[in-house]
């Protein structure tokens, strides 16, 4: 009786001791996932905040885009890996999920942006998928407190160079709205100051010959609005387009959401 007790105590030591693992790894992923993303955070910044060349500009979205594709492998490795056994690994399975997500759109956008000529490439701005892969950053994150417990694991800075340093607690994320004036789709090009110094003209060729613009950045509707009077005053038509991280929603819903944030 005595021996079948042992043996019973050896077995769950064992068991516990492979959970445990189980969990360091997922852990791991989830931090690895999180780390790539910060990495691939750092070269999209550098995009905006440094004067950069054409070229450094096409180095920093190649290496942008090297990071993110091994950041949505961590994330996939993850959530193949995660059994849904226990509330706290559903809640990090969710927010990998959300976190591969936002690394797929950022992946879109940087594939765009390292496609371009060096003729054009400093005519476009990254900060939309800076805005997507800092949220994977935080889902990710987010993923490996759930894995923890709710501790923090050390991870790593954004800059690719730098040591590694203790993360810093995870707030939670505010719903990010914004509004777009969309000037539709023209056949010939527009000079990029053309509607004032204070706009940045988004522009791309959707087909030979065809150009779609946008611009970007506006948080309030009535900012959007003023915006789009001067684009009229031009001669050009132009509709606004809210959007709440990152994806399209009616006027109506945007303006509700902006009352309840003021």
């Amino acid at each position: 009786m005595r021996f079948l007790k042992h043996l019973i105590l050896v077995f769950l030591i064992i068991a516990t001791n492979f959970i445990v693992a189980q969990e360091n790894k997922l852990q791991q992923l989830a931090v690895s996932s999180a780390t790539h993303s910060k990495q691939a955070s750092f070269f999209i910044s550098q995009n905006i905040t440094e004067e950069n060349t054409s070229a450094d500009l096409l180095k920093n979205y190649n290496d942008a885009l090297i990071a993110c594709e091994k950041a949505i492998i961590f994330s996939d490795s993850a959530i193949n890996n995660i059994n849904d056994s226990s509330f706290s690994e559903k809640a990090a399975k969710i927010a990998l999920k959300n976190a591969q997500k936002n690394q797929e759109k950022t992946i879109v956008i940087l594939e765009e942006l390292t496609a371009l000529s060096e003729e054009f490439i400093n005519q476009y701005s990254p900060k939309e998928a800076l805005y997507f892969i800092n949220n994977a950053i935080v889902d990710a994150y987010q993923a490996s407190l759930e894995l923890n417990d709710g501790h923090i694991l050390p991870t790593i800075s954004s800059s690719p160079n730098q040591k590694i340093e203790e993360a810093t607690p995870v707030v939670e994320k505010a719903p990010e709205l914004i509004y777009k004036v969309q000037l539709g789709l023209f056949r010939k090009k527009i000079e990029a100051d053309y509607f004032g110094t204070n706009f940045t003209v988004m522009f791309e060729e959707v087909e030979i010959g065809v150009w779609r613009y946008s611009i970007d950045g506006f948080t309030t509707y009535d900012s959007a609005t003023k915006a789009k009077k001067i684009i009229k005053e031009k001669g050009y038509d132009a509709f606004i387009v809210p959007m709440l991280n990152g994806e399209k929603i009616a006027i109506e819903k945007a303006l509700s959401i902006e009352k309840q944030t003021r």
